[in-house]
């Protein structure tokens, strides 16, 4: 049963229920629209589930990816950092021009492809909002606080491989697929010669070994080839159906993809730095409202994902699922 939130105040949320108000004392300090309370029909358990600001939030939010603020970064840190192919010209702000990036596989410098970087436009008026340049994400005032191509989003290198694929899978017929498969191997001398190399790492106590290898699936049929990323499957799929890649729509489709990521990863950003930051919460209480369990989970960026995870985990909890 699901009651109405009378009020949240301070640490204590109160509720109707057929003209009577129920207490809850809180954990913590709740968002006050964010609470929700249902009672559980076969122990008459109440469940208050509710979002927390998170005052310590991840450091990163976009994991690998990067957005890179070329209002406050020098150009030779980008570079060294971040191995963008494409920066803005420090000595003309107004220019753009190609930086040489080095290759040194033994210190791990990637020379990024130019067309997968993003630029972005901020709106800066008591704190930054960003977009995807180009897009028509709508900002207040365009005249006056709007900066354009102030900043690059810069994806990592296995992100470039999803891109990637994600534009190669377009040309797949439809059902074939590259995934991830799972490989279990009772002992060594049964190992596939292409995974021998990697059973030090893949070993389980028994002897036996487990691992996941990436395949092509083309008719129902699963391919193995030792690729090393989903681009390599693709592409052997690719040329295995003698389906013919032009390399100029392949970049377009890439781009395309890359727009899609960067959006996203765009609206990560800014719920991140407005500080929608959250903790969600699931408390229980007895059918005398003494609290029994507190149970909390932390690090969620944007209210919409934070709402999410609060009723999926009221939904595990009212049908008795452990999580």
């Amino acid at each position: 049963m699901k009651v109405k939130v009378h009020k949240v105040t301070e640490w204590r949320a109160v509720v109707e229920r057929d003209g009577e108000k129920l207490r809850f004392p809180l954990t913590h300090e709740a968002i006050e629209d964010s609470v929700l309370v249902q009672q559980r029909p076969e122990d008459k358990h109440w469940g208050v589930g509710y979002l927390v600001r998170d005052d310590d939030p991840p450091g990163d939010p976009l994991g690998d990816n990067k957005i890179i603020d070329r209002r406050h970064a020098c150009k030779s840190e980008i570079v060294k950092h971040y191995n963008v192919g494409r920066v803005a010209g420090y000595e003309d702000p107004d220019e753009w021009h190609e930086v040489e990036l080095p290759l040194s596989n033994n210190k791990g410098i990637v020379v990024r492809h130019r067309h997968f970087n993003v630029m972005l436009d901020v709106y800066s008026h008591s704190g930054d909002v960003w977009r995807v340049n180009g897009s028509d994400k709508f900002f207040p005032d365009a005249k006056w606080d709007v900066g354009f191509c102030c900043g690059i989003w810069c994806p990592s290198k296995d992100m470039i491989d999803s891109l990637r694929y994600s534009a190669l899978k377009t040309w797949f017929p439809e059902g074939d697929e590259v995934k991830y498969s799972s490989v279990y191997v009772d002992s060594e001398d049964k190992l596939p010669e292409r995974l021998k190399k990697y059973a030090k790492g893949c070993r389980l106590n028994d002897g036996s070994f487990h691992f996941n290898e990436i395949v092509y699936v083309h008719d129902d049929v699963q391919v193995a080839g030792d690729f090393q990323t989903f681009t390599e499957a693709a592409t052997s799929l690719l040329e295995k159906l003698e389906i013919r890649v032009d390399p100029q729509e392949l970049r377009q489709r890439e781009q395309d993809e890359a727009v899609k990521a960067a959006a996203s990863d765009v609206e990560i950003w800014n719920d991140y730095i407005a500080g929608n930051n959250y903790g969600v919460v699931l408390e229980e209480y007895d059918e005398n409202f003494e609290q029994i369990e507190d149970d909390s989970c932390w690090g969620y960026v944007g209210e919409r994902w934070a709402s999410q995870e609060r009723d999926e985990r009221m939904r595990y909890w009212l049908a008795k699922i452990p999580r």
